[in-house]
């Protein structure tokens, strides 16, 4: 168990509790094992995948770390025998598709998103998120967050501007107009900070979606407006994002997501979360270009 813990530790995975650490063909795992300090976090070539397309972690050597994660009491990290550290984050069926979805939508927007794919393990369907730190990373809120429910956009823009990052947050915050998500809470907005930089996070906890109409917007043009028309107009006052937003959004044309998740994974992404996702994307897409129109 020492030797265990020691490696937990020296990948930053280990808290302080013996009994929530658990192991599998612990031999195995160090026979290969070697520690990746970086922020690459490949999955072993060993693993395979079901007929569903479901990464399956069962027969991997692995050590499960018993670091308690922020906001997910169904969710942990795994060490695997390469040294590659991941996060598996219980979820229902939808949020696992709709953050598929996002990422392939982000692919072809070319904006940085989680690595997120599907695992099954011990009976469980999970989501799966490789590191995107290095060890010697951590992450940094853009400004002070705690306890806020709501982000002022332009407080925001004004933020990131400083430290050279407006360009990726204008690009997150139409992505969320995109897919209509209204689950990206201020402590959601982060930065990966260095021992000598400051560099883009991408964009993680994207899955909910339509499921977070429950909750009021938390990306607030103003005190007295929510309206995406509203916080895209202010966006678009930008002549770089303008620009931007034509090149992506006019020069090629919108790709079939459901078929490249397909091809890439194996994994089907069901016929109406599919027509959801695509219906608030092109209306999105509709959204920004009358803007640009009218501006």
């Amino acid at each position: 168990m020492e030797k265990i813990i020691k490696t937990l530790e020296e990948n930053k995975l280990y808290d302080d509790n013996y009994d929530e650490v658990y192991v599998n063909k612990i031999r195995d795992f160090f026979d290969s094992y070697h520690i990746n300090k970086s922020s690459k976090n490949k999955l072993p070539h060993t693993i395979k995948r079901d007929n569903n397309g479901f990464l399956v972690l069962d027969n991997e050597p692995y050590i499960i770390s018993d670091l308690k994660t922020d906001g997910h009491s169904e969710a942990f990290w795994m060490l695997l025998s390469n040294g590659s550290r991941v996060l598996l984050k219980q979820a229902d069926y939808e949020e696992i598709q709709n953050e598929l979805l996002f990422k392939c939508l982000c692919k072809w927007l070319d904006i940085p998103c989680a690595n997120n794919d599907v695992a099954v393990f011990q009976g469980n369907v999970y989501l799966l998120s490789p590191s995107f730190l290095s060890l010697d990373e951590f992450l940094l809120d853009y400004y002070e967050v705690r306890g806020k429910q709501s982000i002022q956009v332009k407080d925001l823009v004004e933020k990131a501007y400083k430290i050279n990052q407006d360009a990726f947050v204008r690009k997150a915050l139409l992505v969320d107009i995109l897919t209509d998500n209204q689950d990206r809470f201020p402590k959601n907005f982060k930065v990966i900070k260095g021992k000598k930089n400051i560099r883009i996070c991408p964009l993680y906890d994207n899955g909910m979606l339509r499921e977070c109409k429950k909750y009021s917007s938390v990306l607030l043009f103003a005190k007295e407006s929510t309206d995406n028309y509203d916080i895209i107009s202010y966006l678009l006052k930008n002549e770089s994002f303008r620009n931007w937003c034509l090149k992506k959004l006019i020069s090629k044309p919108y790709p079939d997501l459901r078929k490249t998740i397909y091809q890439d994974k194996g994994i089907y992404v069901d016929d109406e979360i599919n027509k959801a996702f695509n219906k608030d994307v092109k209306d999105g897409i509709s959204l920004v270009l009358d803007s640009i129109k009218n501006n």
